[in-house]
């Protein structure tokens, strides 16, 4: 898979995603010199690597910059259906910084932005335990220590938490029935 993914990437394009990496402010003629292209060179390179959704430019924020901490999840998750039910309305929780299946233990995993233990609570009681598919989670409250700085969702929308919101959000109505359960 790794190899399908690099298909099309050579040893320059490597090296000009690295030294954006490292710098994602530099000039295209400051990263032309590092890598030993025309700036001109560079930008078609960088064009070509967003098209082919190898990157994406944006800015990283730091959450604890902004006084904001993680919470690691893990759910036991009812059959792929349930999981996939679950994925899905995860992608469109602004507290989602990460989402995706796993083997072992859980079988979805997740990790969200949160302002403190008591909106970790509200999220959890209010959003996730009425879920009836989901058979177990396992939570640990902490915070990002590296990288410093993560994507996360647009900062209008981080900003914009608050434990009461999770209260009032309609994204999780309804979950907490089974589809058998709403059948019949």
């Amino acid at each position: 898979m790794v190899s399908a993914r690099r298909r099309g990437l050579d040893e320059l394009d490597v090296a000009l995603i690295s030294a954006l990496q490292a710098n994602g402010r530099a000039s295209l003629v400051e990263l032309g010199r590092r890598v030993g292209l025309r700036h001109s060179s560079v930008r078609e390179r960088l064009r070509r690597a967003v098209e082919r959704g190898y990157i994406r430019v944006q800015a990283n924020v730091s959450l604890r910059s902004l006084g904001l901490g993680v919470a690691f999840l893990g759910f036991e998750v009812a059959g792929y259906e349930s999981a996939m039910r679950l994925i899905e309305k995860l992608r469109e929780c602004p507290r989602t910084l990460l989402v995706g299946f796993t083997s072992g233990e859980f079988n979805v995993v997740a990790l969200m932005i949160v302002e403190d233990m008591d909106a970790l609570r509200i999220f959890i009681e209010r959003n996730l335990r009425p879920l009836a598919d989901i058979r177990r989670i396992s939570i640990n409250f902490g915070e990002i220590v590296h990288p410093e700085f993560v994507p996360a969702p647009p900062l209008s929308r981080v900003l914009g938490l608050a434990g009461s919101s999770c209260m009032s959000c309609e994204l999780f109505e309804g979950g907490g029935r089974s589809e058998a359960a709403a059948r019949g």
